[in-house]
């Protein structure tokens, strides 16, 4: 249904950014996405493996987070749910993904990484990924 979405604006001359919750932003698609040049901004859990400048390893994009230094504080107005106030990281890194599990048999595609962390304990983290 996405991609007729996507087909049918690119028909009639519309550009369109994609912006999605988590439970959309499988590897796979963001890959694919963003190797169609697709403006993205997606919610995504940090429990992915990147690899980042400076990282000669893939590493959970959490761990990753947590090497940068903080940007600063941000709100995030979750409307009804009230204001978030957190503190902000930002990374950018290359995230693979292989459908045959072979080493050489993979696509990729290096993205933007946000990191919104909650200054409140015991809140959850927001973490967007864009192209």
């Amino acid at each position: 249904m996405l991609a007729q979405g996507l087909g049918l604006l690119k028909r009639v001359g519309l550009a369109a950014i994609m912006v999605a919750d988590r439970g959309l932003g499988r590897k796979e698609l963001i890959i694919r996405l963003a190797r169609k040049d697709q403006d993205v901004v997606l919610r995504i859990d940090a429990d992915i493996k990147v690899t980042a400048d400076g990282i000669s390893c893939e590493m959970l994009l959490a761990d990753v987070f947590a090497r940068q230094a903080w940007l600063g504080e941000v709100v995030w107005d979750r409307g009804e749910a009230g204001k978030l106030h957190c503190r902000a990281r930002a990374v950018r890194a290359t995230i693979r993904f292989s459908r045959s599990g072979r080493k050489d048999d993979y696509q990729e595609a290096t993205l933007n990484f946000l990191a919104l962390v909650p200054i409140e304990e015991h809140q959850e983290w927001r973490t967007i990924c864009s192209n």
